[in-house]
Protein backbone atom coordinates (compact mmCIF):
# COMPACT_ATOMS: atom_id res chain seq x y z
CA UNK A 1 0.00 0.00 0.00
CA UNK A 2 1.05 3.72 -1.13
CA UNK A 3 1.71 6.01 1.65
CA UNK A 4 0.08 9.38 1.28
CA UNK A 5 3.09 11.96 0.58
CA UNK A 6 2.75 13.32 4.53
CA UNK A 7 3.63 10.25 6.39
CA UNK A 8 5.78 9.05 3.44
CA UNK A 9 7.83 12.07 4.46
CA UNK A 10 7.90 11.49 7.89
CA UNK A 11 8.71 7.67 7.42
CA UNK A 12 11.90 8.86 5.32
CA UNK A 13 12.90 11.39 8.20
CA UNK A 14 12.43 8.35 10.62
CA UNK A 15 14.51 6.13 8.21
CA UNK A 16 16.94 8.73 8.19
CA UNK A 17 17.83 9.60 11.94
CA UNK A 18 18.07 5.84 12.23
CA UNK A 19 20.60 6.13 9.99
CA UNK A 20 22.71 8.85 11.59
CA UNK A 21 22.40 6.41 15.00
CA UNK A 22 24.20 3.71 13.53
CA UNK A 23 27.25 6.15 13.69
CA UNK A 24 26.91 6.70 17.43
CA UNK A 25 25.08 3.37 18.51
CA UNK A 26 27.60 2.39 21.12
CA UNK A 27 27.25 5.69 23.01
CA UNK A 28 23.41 4.94 23.00
CA UNK A 29 23.58 1.74 24.15
CA UNK A 30 26.26 2.77 26.92
CA UNK A 31 23.70 5.35 27.99
CA UNK A 32 20.68 3.29 28.24
CA UNK A 33 23.13 0.46 30.04
CA UNK A 34 23.95 3.20 32.49
CA UNK A 35 20.57 4.46 32.92
CA UNK A 36 19.01 1.21 33.30
CA UNK A 37 21.97 0.48 36.25
CA UNK A 38 20.64 3.32 37.70
CA UNK A 39 17.06 1.98 38.16
CA UNK A 40 18.58 -1.37 39.40
CA UNK A 41 20.19 0.69 42.54
CA UNK A 42 16.81 2.53 42.67
CA UNK A 43 15.03 -0.91 43.06
CA UNK A 44 17.71 -2.23 45.71
CA UNK A 45 17.16 1.07 47.34
CA UNK A 46 13.59 0.46 47.46
CA UNK A 47 13.56 -3.20 49.20
CA UNK A 48 15.90 -1.48 52.14
CA UNK A 49 13.45 1.07 52.36
CA UNK A 50 10.49 -1.28 52.91
CA UNK A 51 12.75 -3.20 55.34
CA UNK A 52 13.27 0.40 57.57
CA UNK A 53 9.89 0.46 57.24
CA UNK A 54 8.50 -3.31 58.30
CA UNK A 55 11.53 -2.33 61.34
CA UNK A 56 10.30 0.36 62.84
CA UNK A 57 6.74 -0.62 62.58
CA UNK A 58 7.43 -4.02 64.20
CA UNK A 59 9.59 -1.52 66.89
CA UNK A 60 12.83 -2.94 66.75
CA UNK A 61 15.57 -1.19 68.30
CA UNK A 62 17.85 1.29 66.44
CA UNK A 63 20.89 -1.29 66.16
CA UNK A 64 18.40 -3.12 64.15
CA UNK A 65 17.62 -0.27 61.70
CA UNK A 66 21.70 0.06 60.96
CA UNK A 67 22.70 -2.12 58.45
CA UNK A 68 19.68 -1.34 55.94
CA UNK A 69 20.37 2.05 56.47
CA UNK A 70 24.37 2.24 55.55
CA UNK A 71 23.10 -0.11 52.32
CA UNK A 72 20.10 2.20 51.74
CA UNK A 73 23.08 5.24 51.95
CA UNK A 74 25.25 2.78 49.51
CA UNK A 75 23.08 2.29 46.90
CA UNK A 76 21.85 5.84 47.03
CA UNK A 77 25.45 6.96 46.28
CA UNK A 78 26.38 4.20 43.36
CA UNK A 79 22.54 5.23 41.66
CA UNK A 80 24.28 9.13 42.30
CA UNK A 81 27.53 8.29 40.75
CA UNK A 82 25.88 6.17 37.60
CA UNK A 83 23.30 9.06 36.93
CA UNK A 84 26.16 11.37 36.84
CA UNK A 85 28.24 9.65 34.54
CA UNK A 86 25.13 8.67 32.32
CA UNK A 87 24.28 13.03 32.30
CA UNK A 88 27.58 13.61 31.32
CA UNK A 89 28.04 11.23 28.36
CA UNK A 90 24.41 12.58 26.91
CA UNK A 91 25.69 15.70 27.22
CA UNK A 92 29.00 15.25 25.17
CA UNK A 93 26.47 13.09 23.06
CA UNK A 94 24.09 15.89 22.22
CA UNK A 95 26.79 18.22 21.51
CA UNK A 96 28.26 15.88 19.44
CA UNK A 97 25.70 15.13 17.51
CA UNK A 98 24.63 18.85 17.43
CA UNK A 99 27.51 19.70 16.27
CA UNK A 100 27.80 17.13 13.12
CA UNK A 101 24.53 18.15 12.06
CA UNK A 102 25.39 21.85 11.84
CA UNK A 103 28.85 20.98 9.69
CA UNK A 104 26.99 18.90 7.15
CA UNK A 105 23.89 20.76 6.99
CA UNK A 106 26.76 24.03 6.63
CA UNK A 107 28.47 22.28 4.00
CA UNK A 108 25.38 21.12 2.07
CA UNK A 109 24.52 25.40 2.30
CA UNK A 110 27.81 25.57 0.92
CA UNK A 111 27.81 23.60 -1.51
CA UNK A 112 24.07 24.50 -2.99
CA UNK A 113 24.72 28.65 -2.10
CA UNK A 114 28.15 29.42 -3.96
CA UNK A 115 25.87 30.49 -7.01
CA UNK A 116 24.74 33.51 -5.86
CA UNK A 117 21.05 33.09 -7.87
CA UNK A 118 21.22 29.92 -6.28
CA UNK A 119 21.68 30.71 -2.33
CA UNK A 120 18.41 30.38 -0.85
CA UNK A 121 20.14 31.32 2.53
CA UNK A 122 17.19 32.76 4.48
CA UNK A 123 16.64 34.15 8.12
CA UNK A 124 14.27 30.16 7.78
CA UNK A 125 16.89 28.35 6.67
CA UNK A 126 19.48 30.21 9.04
CA UNK A 127 17.16 29.57 12.05
CA UNK A 128 16.83 25.31 11.10
CA UNK A 129 20.11 25.24 11.45
CA UNK A 130 20.82 26.80 14.63
CA UNK A 131 17.63 25.34 16.49
CA UNK A 132 16.48 22.05 14.64
CA UNK A 133 19.84 20.62 14.76
CA UNK A 134 19.28 21.16 18.16
CA UNK A 135 15.99 18.78 17.98
CA UNK A 136 17.61 16.32 16.38
CA UNK A 137 20.60 16.21 18.53
CA UNK A 138 17.99 15.04 21.51
CA UNK A 139 16.59 11.79 19.62
CA UNK A 140 19.96 10.54 20.29
CA UNK A 141 20.09 11.33 23.75
CA UNK A 142 17.01 11.40 25.59
CA UNK A 143 14.36 9.58 23.04
CA UNK A 144 16.50 6.52 21.96
CA UNK A 145 18.09 5.81 25.11
CA UNK A 146 14.67 5.86 26.85
CA UNK A 147 13.49 3.34 23.97
CA UNK A 148 16.02 1.12 25.40
CA UNK A 149 14.93 1.85 28.97
CA UNK A 150 11.19 1.80 28.44
CA UNK A 151 11.96 -2.03 27.08
CA UNK A 152 14.03 -3.59 29.89
CA UNK A 153 12.78 -1.56 32.86
CA UNK A 154 9.16 -2.41 32.59
CA UNK A 155 10.39 -5.94 32.40
CA UNK A 156 12.58 -6.15 35.06
CA UNK A 157 10.02 -4.66 37.50
CA UNK A 158 7.30 -6.90 36.01
CA UNK A 159 9.39 -9.83 36.74
CA UNK A 160 10.44 -8.54 39.71
CA UNK A 161 6.61 -7.84 41.28
CA UNK A 162 5.85 -11.48 39.80
CA UNK A 163 8.76 -13.24 41.63
CA UNK A 164 6.82 -11.79 44.45
CA UNK A 165 2.83 -11.71 43.79
CA UNK A 166 1.86 -12.87 40.30
CA UNK A 167 -1.38 -11.16 40.64
CA UNK A 168 -0.39 -7.37 40.95
CA UNK A 169 2.04 -7.91 37.59
CA UNK A 170 -1.44 -9.34 36.13
CA UNK A 171 -2.80 -6.23 37.27
CA UNK A 172 -0.77 -3.69 35.93
CA UNK A 173 0.08 -6.01 32.70
CA UNK A 174 -3.79 -4.95 31.93
CA UNK A 175 -3.05 -1.72 32.74
CA UNK A 176 -0.22 -0.95 30.76
CA UNK A 177 -1.05 -0.94 27.22
CA UNK A 178 -3.13 1.76 27.29
CA UNK A 179 -0.30 4.14 28.03
CA UNK A 180 1.95 3.67 25.03
CA UNK A 181 -2.06 3.24 22.22
CA UNK A 182 -2.85 6.77 23.64
CA UNK A 183 0.69 7.80 23.56
CA UNK A 184 1.24 7.04 19.87
CA UNK A 185 -2.27 8.66 18.81
CA UNK A 186 -1.45 11.92 20.58
CA UNK A 187 2.14 12.17 19.64
CA UNK A 188 1.29 11.61 15.60
CA UNK A 189 -1.08 14.48 16.11
CA UNK A 190 2.06 16.49 18.06
CA UNK A 191 4.56 15.97 14.57
CA UNK A 192 2.12 17.48 12.72
CA UNK A 193 1.57 20.35 14.92
CA UNK A 194 5.42 20.57 15.62
CA UNK A 195 6.02 20.97 11.93
CA UNK A 196 3.22 23.38 11.20
CA UNK A 197 5.54 25.38 14.13
CA UNK A 198 8.59 25.35 12.48
CA UNK A 199 6.98 26.51 8.75
CA UNK A 200 5.25 29.09 10.68
CA UNK A 201 8.46 30.98 12.24
CA UNK A 202 10.54 30.01 9.13
CA UNK A 203 7.61 32.11 7.06
CA UNK A 204 7.79 34.67 10.12
CA UNK A 205 11.43 35.32 10.05
CA UNK A 206 11.98 35.43 6.44
CA UNK A 207 8.66 37.82 6.36
CA UNK A 208 10.38 39.68 9.06
CA UNK A 209 14.07 40.36 7.18
CA UNK A 210 12.39 40.95 3.82
CA UNK A 211 10.48 43.72 5.04
CA UNK A 212 13.65 45.08 7.03
CA UNK A 213 15.58 44.86 4.38
CA UNK A 214 12.81 47.09 2.61
CA UNK A 215 11.90 49.42 5.05
CA UNK A 216 13.69 52.48 2.98
CA UNK A 217 11.00 51.46 0.23
CA UNK A 218 7.82 50.61 2.80
CA UNK A 219 8.36 54.36 4.44
CA UNK A 220 8.32 55.96 0.75
CA UNK A 221 4.82 54.16 0.18
CA UNK A 222 3.56 54.60 3.93
CA UNK A 223 3.42 50.91 4.28
CA UNK A 224 5.18 51.14 7.88
CA UNK A 225 2.30 50.80 10.01
CA UNK A 226 0.32 47.88 7.93
CA UNK A 227 3.69 45.88 7.39
CA UNK A 228 3.53 45.95 11.88
CA UNK A 229 0.53 45.05 12.13
CA UNK A 230 0.65 42.05 9.89
CA UNK A 231 3.87 40.78 11.41
CA UNK A 232 1.95 41.36 14.88
CA UNK A 233 -0.70 39.23 13.49
CA UNK A 234 1.74 36.86 11.69
CA UNK A 235 3.31 36.59 15.75
CA UNK A 236 -0.22 36.03 16.87
CA UNK A 237 -0.32 32.74 14.61
CA UNK A 238 3.09 31.69 15.76
CA UNK A 239 1.97 31.72 19.28
CA UNK A 240 -1.42 29.83 18.56
CA UNK A 241 1.04 27.31 16.89
CA UNK A 242 2.84 27.08 19.87
CA UNK A 243 0.26 26.65 22.18
CA UNK A 244 -1.17 24.53 20.39
CA UNK A 245 2.01 21.69 20.71
CA UNK A 246 1.83 22.68 23.99
CA UNK A 247 -1.67 21.69 24.73
CA UNK A 248 -1.32 18.22 22.93
CA UNK A 249 1.66 17.61 25.56
CA UNK A 250 -0.16 18.74 28.10
CA UNK A 251 -3.23 16.40 27.03
CA UNK A 252 -0.60 13.51 26.89
CA UNK A 253 0.81 14.22 29.94
CA UNK A 254 -2.21 13.98 31.57
CA UNK A 255 -3.67 10.45 30.00
CA UNK A 256 -0.79 8.77 30.98
CA UNK A 257 -0.97 10.73 34.15
CA UNK A 258 -4.50 9.05 34.86
CA UNK A 259 -3.75 5.68 33.93
CA UNK A 260 -0.90 5.47 35.86
CA UNK A 261 -3.11 6.87 38.83
CA UNK A 262 -5.21 4.24 38.32
CA UNK A 263 -3.26 1.29 37.99
CA UNK A 264 -1.42 2.18 41.41
CA UNK A 265 -4.87 2.86 43.03
CA UNK A 266 -6.24 -1.09 42.13
CA UNK A 267 -2.36 -2.75 43.39
CA UNK A 268 -2.88 -0.38 46.57
CA UNK A 269 -6.70 -1.75 47.31
CA UNK A 270 -6.08 -4.83 46.40
CA UNK A 271 -2.66 -5.33 48.48
CA UNK A 272 -4.40 -3.26 51.61
CA UNK A 273 -7.65 -5.64 51.59
CA UNK A 274 -5.34 -8.64 51.12
CA UNK A 275 -2.94 -7.55 54.15
CA UNK A 276 -6.10 -6.78 56.49
CA UNK A 277 -7.40 -10.14 55.70
CA UNK A 278 -10.57 -8.79 53.79
CA UNK A 279 -9.75 -11.12 50.52
CA UNK A 280 -7.32 -13.99 49.90
CA UNK A 281 -6.31 -13.99 46.10
CA UNK A 282 -3.01 -14.26 45.28
CA UNK A 283 -0.39 -16.64 47.46
CA UNK A 284 -0.38 -16.04 50.80
CA UNK A 285 3.31 -16.01 51.50
CA UNK A 286 3.55 -13.24 49.60
CA UNK A 287 1.62 -10.99 52.12
CA UNK A 288 4.05 -9.64 54.33
CA UNK A 289 4.31 -6.03 55.26
CA UNK A 290 7.89 -5.69 53.73
CA UNK A 291 6.71 -7.63 50.42
CA UNK A 292 3.39 -5.49 50.02
CA UNK A 293 5.66 -2.45 50.80
CA UNK A 294 8.00 -2.93 48.02
CA UNK A 295 5.47 -4.01 45.25
CA UNK A 296 3.64 -0.68 46.17
CA UNK A 297 7.14 1.17 45.77
CA UNK A 298 7.91 -1.07 42.41
CA UNK A 299 4.64 0.26 40.46
CA UNK A 300 5.44 4.09 39.96
CA UNK A 301 8.93 3.09 39.00
CA UNK A 302 7.26 0.74 36.07
CA UNK A 303 4.84 3.17 35.09
CA UNK A 304 7.57 6.22 34.96
CA UNK A 305 9.55 4.53 32.37
CA UNK A 306 6.33 4.71 30.43
CA UNK A 307 5.55 8.61 31.11
CA UNK A 308 9.08 9.37 30.62
CA UNK A 309 8.78 7.75 26.98
CA UNK A 310 5.73 9.37 26.56
CA UNK A 311 7.18 13.05 27.62
CA UNK A 312 10.49 12.15 25.78
CA UNK A 313 8.40 11.04 22.80
CA UNK A 314 7.51 14.79 21.61
CA UNK A 315 11.54 14.88 20.94
CA UNK A 316 11.15 12.14 18.29
CA UNK A 317 8.48 14.12 16.50
CA UNK A 318 10.27 17.49 16.65
CA UNK A 319 13.37 15.56 15.42
CA UNK A 320 10.96 14.24 12.29
CA UNK A 321 9.72 17.26 11.73
CA UNK A 322 12.97 18.64 11.70
CA UNK A 323 14.44 16.16 9.06
CA UNK A 324 11.66 16.96 7.00
CA UNK A 325 11.88 20.47 6.88
CA UNK A 326 15.48 20.42 5.99
CA UNK A 327 14.73 17.20 3.76
CA UNK A 328 12.31 20.31 1.78
CA UNK A 329 15.89 22.45 0.88
CA UNK A 330 17.40 18.76 0.18
CA UNK A 331 19.98 19.28 3.07
CA UNK A 332 20.47 16.04 4.35
CA UNK A 333 20.68 12.87 2.42
CA UNK A 334 20.88 9.07 4.06
CA UNK A 335 23.24 8.14 1.26
CA UNK A 336 25.32 11.32 0.59
CA UNK A 337 28.65 12.62 1.82
CA UNK A 338 28.96 15.60 2.94
CA UNK A 339 32.59 17.34 3.22
CA UNK A 340 33.48 17.54 6.66
CA UNK A 341 36.62 19.74 7.80
CA UNK A 342 39.91 17.93 7.45
CA UNK A 343 43.21 18.57 8.89
CA UNK A 344 44.86 20.19 6.34
CA UNK A 345 45.16 24.12 6.17
CA UNK A 346 43.92 24.82 3.24
CA UNK A 347 44.21 28.72 3.54
CA UNK A 348 46.03 30.77 0.30
CA UNK A 349 49.14 31.25 -0.07
CA UNK A 350 50.27 28.13 2.30
CA UNK A 351 51.17 25.88 -1.12
CA UNK A 352 53.83 25.61 -3.36
CA UNK A 353 53.55 27.87 -6.48
CA UNK A 354 51.22 27.23 -9.33
CA UNK A 355 50.87 28.59 -12.81
CA UNK A 356 47.83 29.82 -14.96
CA UNK A 357 46.87 26.36 -16.81
CA UNK A 358 45.32 26.12 -20.06
CA UNK A 359 41.46 26.62 -19.39
CA UNK A 360 39.34 24.46 -22.40
CA UNK A 361 35.83 24.63 -22.75
CA UNK A 362 34.26 21.42 -25.18
CA UNK A 363 30.86 21.53 -26.69
CA UNK A 364 29.78 22.39 -23.27
CA UNK A 365 25.83 22.67 -23.06
CA UNK A 366 24.26 23.85 -19.61
CA UNK A 367 20.58 24.42 -18.86
CA UNK A 368 18.63 25.43 -15.68
CA UNK A 369 15.25 24.00 -16.71
CA UNK A 370 15.02 20.77 -18.69
CA UNK A 371 14.66 21.20 -22.37
CA UNK A 372 15.90 25.14 -22.60
CA UNK A 373 19.21 25.46 -23.10
CA UNK A 374 21.41 28.80 -21.53
CA UNK A 375 24.18 27.40 -23.23
CA UNK A 376 24.05 24.96 -26.36
CA UNK A 377 27.55 23.45 -27.51
CA UNK A 378 29.77 25.89 -26.70
CA UNK A 379 33.69 25.44 -27.55
CA UNK A 380 37.00 28.10 -26.73
CA UNK A 381 40.20 27.62 -25.24
CA UNK A 382 41.83 30.36 -22.95
CA UNK A 383 45.84 30.72 -22.92
CA UNK A 384 47.96 31.64 -19.70
CA UNK A 385 47.87 34.93 -18.95
CA UNK A 386 45.11 35.97 -21.61
CA UNK A 387 42.65 38.74 -21.01
CA UNK A 388 38.92 37.75 -22.45
CA UNK A 389 35.53 39.48 -22.72
CA UNK A 390 32.63 37.58 -22.49
CA UNK A 391 29.99 39.63 -23.71
CA UNK A 392 26.40 39.07 -25.21
CA UNK A 393 22.74 40.03 -24.63
CA UNK A 394 20.82 39.44 -20.86
CA UNK A 395 20.02 35.70 -20.51
CA UNK A 396 22.75 34.81 -23.10
CA UNK A 397 24.81 32.63 -20.53
CA UNK A 398 27.74 34.98 -19.40
CA UNK A 399 27.83 34.58 -15.54
CA UNK A 400 26.85 30.89 -16.31
CA UNK A 401 30.10 30.36 -18.19
CA UNK A 402 31.43 31.34 -14.83
CA UNK A 403 29.61 29.66 -12.20
CA UNK A 404 30.40 26.20 -14.88
CA UNK A 405 34.03 27.38 -14.08
CA UNK A 406 34.45 27.59 -10.51
CA UNK A 407 32.31 24.35 -10.65
CA UNK A 408 29.56 25.75 -9.31
CA UNK A 409 27.24 24.28 -11.91
CA UNK A 410 27.93 20.94 -13.89
CA UNK A 411 27.15 20.67 -17.52
CA UNK A 412 24.57 18.98 -19.15
CA UNK A 413 26.84 17.48 -22.13
CA UNK A 414 30.53 18.62 -22.80
CA UNK A 415 33.31 18.66 -20.80
CA UNK A 416 35.50 21.84 -19.20
CA UNK A 417 39.08 20.88 -18.32
CA UNK A 418 42.66 23.13 -17.13
CA UNK A 419 45.91 21.97 -18.10
CA UNK A 420 43.75 18.85 -20.14
CA UNK A 421 42.49 17.20 -16.92
CA UNK A 422 38.94 17.66 -16.23
CA UNK A 423 37.52 19.96 -14.05
CA UNK A 424 35.02 17.52 -12.27
CA UNK A 425 38.00 14.99 -11.03
CA UNK A 426 40.07 18.26 -9.76
CA UNK A 427 40.29 19.10 -5.97
CA UNK A 428 38.37 21.65 -4.65
CA UNK A 429 40.71 23.23 -2.75
CA UNK A 430 43.32 23.12 -6.01
CA UNK A 431 40.61 25.00 -7.90
CA UNK A 432 39.96 27.62 -5.12
CA UNK A 433 43.76 27.89 -5.29
CA UNK A 434 44.17 28.65 -9.36
CA UNK A 435 40.82 31.29 -9.01
CA UNK A 436 39.73 34.28 -7.37
CA UNK A 437 35.77 35.59 -7.93
CA UNK A 438 34.25 38.77 -8.08
CA UNK A 439 30.96 40.01 -8.52
CA UNK A 440 29.43 42.75 -8.90
CA UNK A 441 28.59 43.18 -5.28
CA UNK A 442 31.50 41.92 -3.44
CA UNK A 443 30.73 39.87 -0.81
CA UNK A 444 32.12 41.88 2.63
CA UNK A 445 31.92 40.51 6.05
CA UNK A 446 31.82 42.97 9.34
CA UNK A 447 35.05 42.97 10.56
CA UNK A 448 38.28 44.97 9.63
CA UNK A 449 39.29 46.33 7.19
CA UNK A 450 42.36 43.99 6.92
CA UNK A 451 40.30 40.67 7.60
CA UNK A 452 38.35 41.26 4.36
CA UNK A 453 41.40 42.28 2.78
CA UNK A 454 43.54 38.84 4.14
CA UNK A 455 40.69 36.50 4.42
CA UNK A 456 43.19 34.23 6.94
CA UNK A 457 46.31 34.51 4.87
CA UNK A 458 48.74 35.49 6.93
CA UNK A 459 50.50 39.16 5.31
CA UNK A 460 51.79 42.09 7.36
CA UNK A 461 50.39 45.31 7.17
CA UNK A 462 53.98 46.45 5.87
CA UNK A 463 53.45 43.73 2.91
CA UNK A 464 49.97 45.20 2.30
CA UNK A 465 50.95 49.00 2.30
CA UNK A 466 53.83 48.09 0.02
CA UNK A 467 52.53 45.38 -2.38
CA UNK A 468 48.90 45.54 -2.77
CA UNK A 469 47.14 48.52 -1.40
CA UNK A 470 49.09 50.88 -3.88
CA UNK A 471 47.84 48.74 -6.98
CA UNK A 472 44.64 48.82 -5.99
CA UNK A 473 44.57 52.42 -5.11
CA UNK A 474 43.44 51.96 -1.62
CA UNK A 475 46.59 53.00 0.49
CA UNK A 476 45.78 57.10 0.87
CA UNK A 477 42.32 56.50 1.56
CA UNK A 478 43.03 53.64 4.39
CA UNK A 479 45.50 55.77 5.78
CA UNK A 480 43.51 58.69 5.81
CA UNK A 481 40.96 56.54 8.01
CA UNK A 482 41.49 56.79 12.09
CA UNK A 483 41.90 53.30 12.83
CA UNK A 484 43.83 52.64 9.32
CA UNK A 485 43.54 48.76 8.35
CA UNK A 486 41.64 48.10 11.53
CA UNK A 487 38.78 50.29 10.90
CA UNK A 488 35.63 48.23 11.10
CA UNK A 489 33.77 47.11 7.69
CA UNK A 490 29.18 47.55 8.53
CA UNK A 491 27.14 44.54 7.26
CA UNK A 492 28.19 43.83 4.15
CA UNK A 493 30.03 46.68 3.73
CA UNK A 494 27.28 49.25 3.96
CA UNK A 495 29.35 51.89 4.91
CA UNK A 496 31.74 52.11 1.68
CA UNK A 497 30.78 52.89 -1.84
CA UNK A 498 30.81 50.50 -4.50
CA UNK A 499 33.87 51.26 -6.04
CA UNK A 500 35.81 50.83 -2.47
CA UNK A 501 34.56 47.37 -2.25
CA UNK A 502 35.49 46.20 -5.88
CA UNK A 503 38.96 47.62 -4.85
CA UNK A 504 38.63 46.00 -1.74
CA UNK A 505 37.86 42.71 -3.53
CA UNK A 506 40.49 42.83 -5.89
CA UNK A 507 42.85 43.67 -2.97
CA UNK A 508 41.74 40.47 -1.97
CA UNK A 509 42.90 38.30 -5.32
CA UNK A 510 46.17 40.06 -5.06
CA UNK A 511 47.07 38.81 -1.57
CA UNK A 512 45.92 35.29 -2.80
CA UNK A 513 47.99 35.36 -5.57
CA UNK A 514 45.25 33.27 -7.43
CA UNK A 515 46.38 32.69 -11.30
CA UNK A 516 42.80 33.04 -13.19
CA UNK A 517 40.42 36.49 -11.75
CA UNK A 518 37.35 36.21 -12.94
CA UNK A 519 35.32 39.55 -12.99
CA UNK A 520 31.39 39.31 -13.27
CA UNK A 521 29.81 42.45 -14.95
CA UNK A 522 32.59 44.43 -12.50
CA UNK A 523 31.44 47.82 -13.98
CA UNK A 524 27.83 47.13 -13.48
CA UNK A 525 27.30 49.45 -9.73
CA UNK A 526 29.68 51.25 -10.57
CA UNK A 527 29.83 55.27 -11.53
CA UNK A 528 31.76 56.53 -14.25
CA UNK A 529 34.51 57.45 -12.12
CA UNK A 530 35.11 54.26 -10.01
CA UNK A 531 34.70 52.15 -13.02
CA UNK A 532 37.38 54.05 -14.91
CA UNK A 533 39.46 53.63 -11.75
CA UNK A 534 39.12 49.99 -11.88
CA UNK A 535 39.68 49.63 -15.62
CA UNK A 536 43.05 51.37 -14.56
CA UNK A 537 44.10 49.25 -11.95
CA UNK A 538 43.02 46.09 -13.76
CA UNK A 539 45.16 46.63 -16.74
CA UNK A 540 48.16 47.78 -14.13
CA UNK A 541 47.40 44.56 -11.55
CA UNK A 542 46.90 41.77 -13.77
CA UNK A 543 49.55 41.17 -16.46
CA UNK A 544 50.80 38.26 -15.54
CA UNK A 545 47.49 36.63 -14.40
CA UNK A 546 44.46 35.41 -16.97
CA UNK A 547 41.49 37.68 -16.56
CA UNK A 548 37.76 36.73 -17.75
CA UNK A 549 35.44 39.44 -17.68
CA UNK A 550 31.73 39.83 -18.24
CA UNK A 551 29.44 42.27 -19.20
CA UNK A 552 27.78 44.09 -22.23
CA UNK A 553 26.85 47.64 -22.82
CA UNK A 554 29.01 50.91 -23.52
CA UNK A 555 30.88 51.32 -20.68
CA UNK A 556 32.43 47.38 -21.43
CA UNK A 557 33.92 48.94 -24.49
CA UNK A 558 36.87 49.66 -22.37
CA UNK A 559 38.01 46.03 -22.47
CA UNK A 560 37.71 46.15 -26.48
CA UNK A 561 41.05 45.62 -25.98
CA UNK A 562 40.86 41.58 -24.37
CA UNK A 563 39.72 39.13 -27.16
CA UNK A 564 36.26 39.05 -27.19
CA UNK A 565 33.79 35.73 -27.20
CA UNK A 566 30.19 36.23 -28.15
CA UNK A 567 27.64 34.38 -26.43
Amino acid sequence: MRLPPEKNHAKKAQQLLNFYAREWKFKIALIALLRIASFCMVAVQLYFLARILTLIVGQVNTAGLLSPVIWLFLFGSGRTLISYFSDVMAARLTELSVAEFRIRIIARLNAKSKHRKHAGITAGLALEMMSEADAIGLYYTRYLPQVIQCLAIPFITISYIAWINWLPAILILLTAPVIPVFMVIIGKGTETKSRAQWQTLSLLSNYFLDRLRGITTLSLFNRIDTEVSLIGRSSEIYAQRVMEVLKTAFLSSAVIDFFTAVAIAGVAIYTGLNLVGYIHLGPASAFTLQRSLVILLLVPEFFNALKKLGVIYHDRAQAIGAVMHFQAYDLLKENSSFPLPSGRDSRPGQDAEVTAPVIMFQKVTFGYVPGQKVLNDITFSILPGEKIWITGENGAGKTTVLSLLMRWLTPVAGSIQLNRQPLGEMREQDLYRLVSWVGPHAALFTGSIRSNILMGTEKSDAYLYENILPQVSLAERINNMPRGLDTLVAEDGKCLSGGERQKIALARALVKNAKILLLDEPLTHLDGTSAAELIGMLEQTTQSMTVIITGHGARYEAFKGYRKINL
